[in-house]
């Protein structure tokens, strides 16, 4: 199991509408080695609630942009405040 913590730049949240949301997020070393199947898990405050990360797929990755998207659906407190970041 190869596990790193690494920081990205948010650079877009997009509302696909019914709670579906689209995150997009740079991160160089992140995209060079995500592959088909891969999860990350996102912190998504900086305080300890909610407590635990969310594990989310990669829904689309662009190695040539040192990018990534995540797809989710609002279920929880923890998605709530991730479809209400700002880039």
């Amino acid at each position: 199991m190869n596990q790193r913590k690494e920081q990205g730049l948010l650079l877009s949240v997009e509302n696909l509408g019914e709670r579906l949301f689209r995150l997009k997020i740079h991160s160089p070393s992140i995209s060079k080695k995500a592959l088909p199947g891969n999860f990350c898990h996102l912190r998504v405050n900086e305080s300890y609630s909610p407590l635990l990360r969310r594990a989310f797929s990669f829904h689309r990755v662009e190695k040539k942009r040192n990018s990534f998207e995540l797809l989710f659906k609002v279920v929880g407190p923890g998605t709530q405040i991730l479809s209400e970041k700002k880039p």
